[in-house]
């Protein structure tokens, strides 16, 4: 539930700078906001713990009183936010092929990418230094799906900068952002569902089939985006750049796959 709660209150600060774009972006980010605001109010933060929970709490693990973890967490879910907010501009440029999603996706995928790796960076640090783990990567559920999110927002950042509306990368660069808000979506889910033995695992009732639900949706829309996405006017021009450009996010959409 306190998660939720955050995650409506980041979603409803970056829905502030949304609406100020013509199209889908404003529309997306308030759906975005009320989802979230949703599971908020059906895992309140605020219930009272059930009888049977325990005693008084005790504090803090000790393991995470280190100041890694008061950078991984934030970070990583203030990744994921900037992801997940223009899910609506980029639905509108890979449906219509119109929209701010240029603009926006310039700003808002460059941030969110330095995020997550400065997050993924503080979290693989706090690992080393625990004695519990002592090294910096173990294939745990919950990482393996945040290194997905990773690897498709550096695809994503890759197309970026040759990416044109009616051009090059015009479908597959606002369809890399959708892929990447989904994967977001998708981590959270496999933080919170009991069948997964993560180390980062919620224990008692968890909101996973919220969010899962939340992520079909997504994937519906995408689906229909794409079915609905118009044929480039102009054809990308062939360049040395463009084809290791290609190559790259070809090679890191593997990797998410793989993941």
């Amino acid at each position: 539930g306190a998660t939720l709660l955050l995650l409506t209150a980041l979603s409803a600060l970056a829905a502030t700078r949304l609406c100020r774009y013509p199209g889908w972006a404003g529309p997306g980010a308030l759906l975005m906001v009320a989802a979230f605001a949703v599971g908020a109010m059906l895992w309140s933060p605020f219930a009272p713990s059930p009888p049977d929970a325990g005693g008084v709490g005790q504090g803090m693990n000790v393991h995470l009183v280190r100041v890694w973890m008061l950078l991984h967490p934030p970070l990583v879910l203030l990744a994921f936010v900037i992801f997940l907010a223009p899910v609506g501009a980029a639905a509108e440029a890979l449906a219509r092929g119109s929209g701010a999603w240029r603009e926006i996706a310039g700003r808002w995928v460059r941030s969110g990418w330095l995020l997550l790796s400065l997050g993924l960076a503080s979290g693989m640090w706090w690992a080393y230094e625990d004695f519990t783990f002592g090294q910096f990567w173990h294939w745990d559920p919950v990482q393996t799906a945040v290194f997905v999110v990773w690897a498709l927002a550096t695809a994503h950042l890759h197309t970026l900068r040759r990416y044109r509306l009616d051009g090059a990368y015009a479908r597959l660069h606002p369809l890399l952002g959708l892929l990447t808000a989904l994967a977001a979506l998708v981590a959270l889910v496999v933080t919170r569902h009991p069948a997964l033995a993560s180390s980062h695992r919620y224990v008692g009732e968890t909101s996973w089939f919220w969010l899962t639900a939340m992520a079909l949706a997504l994937a519906v829309v995408i689906v229909v985006a794409l079915a609905r996405a118009p044929t480039p006017s102009r054809a990308p021009r062939r360049t040395e750049a463009g084809v290791l450009i290609t190559i790259a996010t070809l090679a890191l959409g593997v990797c998410a796959l793989v993941g």
